[in-house]
């Protein structure tokens, strides 16, 4: 059977439609996904900004509430005096006032002294609060017994430090 010309002219006219709408096809792909990607970095970005904001503004509730804490002569003479019941009493009340379920008291050789969490206890060593120090910095990011928390370091006297989380 023979092809007649029309036939030849319509499977060639047909042929270049479905290439040219292959390519149409795959240039609209690759335009969308390179538009999603794009998205997806900003998305992550404008993410990463309003975490470091929030961390930021968190960072500032607790230097300020925590030196209300430190200056305290309540509390400096508990620590002073090793009162633990007063210590805890004070964690107590600082902790409903931060938001906080997590806060100890770290003596500068880094063993806890007193806590408001089961995630330090008395007389364990604080690698965390020694990691900060190394860097010379009194605020990080640790995974304790696979929680992320948010360490800051306060320090009440030459002799204490208050180890507090969000």
């Amino acid at each position: 059977m023979q092809k007649t010309l029309s036939q030849s002219l319509f499977q060639i006219l047909f042929i270049g439609v479905v290439i040219a709408s292959l390519l149409i096809i795959g240039a609209v792909w690759r335009s969308a996904n390179t538009l999603v990607v794009k998205n997806i970095e900003h998305d992550i970005q404008l993410a990463e900004k309003v975490f470091d904001k929030v961390v930021s503004d968190r960072q500032t509730v607790i230097k300020s509430v925590s030196k209300v804490l430190s200056r305290s002569f309540d509390f400096r003479r508990a620590v002073g005096t090793g009162s633990i019941p007063s210590i805890e009493a004070a964690f107590t009340s600082y902790a409903d006032r931060l938001n906080t379920d997590i806060i100890a008291l770290v003596s500068l050789d880094h063993q806890v002294v007193a806590s408001h969490t089961e995630l330090f206890k008395e007389g364990q060593n604080v690698q965390s609060s020694l990691a900060l120090v190394a860097k010379g910095k009194d605020s990080g990011f640790f995974v304790v017994d696979n929680k992320l928390v948010q360490l800051n370091l306060i320090r009440v006297n030459e002799n204490m430090s208050v180890l507090n989380e969000r």
